[in-house]
């Protein structure tokens, strides 16, 4: 509470308007359900970073035949690879990106699980 207290008080002497104007997060909605998603399954969401991360080495590197850990993790952790396409859903929405960048990491995701 105190970091979203800090943050607002931040914007509103960035922006310089007054106490009545609040920060609004970019589809409320989408983000609740993420929330409540990640709040069934705490444990999980702390292998989403590395397996995103692992899917973005892969992603770019020119050889991804030495990269088996994120197979691994989204194979043996299939709610973290689930919390991973939410949050990619979540942030290519919020940011108004192309539908592209969601499936690309979407079907990423669903194929590496298929393994």
């Amino acid at each position: 509470m105190d970091q979203y207290k800090y943050w607002k008080k931040l914007y509103q002497i960035a922006s310089n308007k007054g106490n009545d104007d609040e920060i609004e997060l970019p589809e409320w909605d989408l983000f609740v359900q993420l929330i409540r998603q990640f709040l069934e399954e705490p444990y999980s969401t702390s292998r989403v970073p590395l397996l995103l991360r692992e899917i973005a080495f892969e992603t770019m590197s020119a050889d991804s035949t030495g990269y088996t850990l994120s197979r691994q993790l989204a194979t043996k952790y299939s709610q973290a690879a689930k919390f991973a396409i939410m949050i990619a859903s979540y942030v290519c929405k919020a940011a108004l990106l192309p539908k592209d960048f969601d499936s690309l990491i979407s079907e990423k995701l669903m194929y590496l699980q298929s393994f």
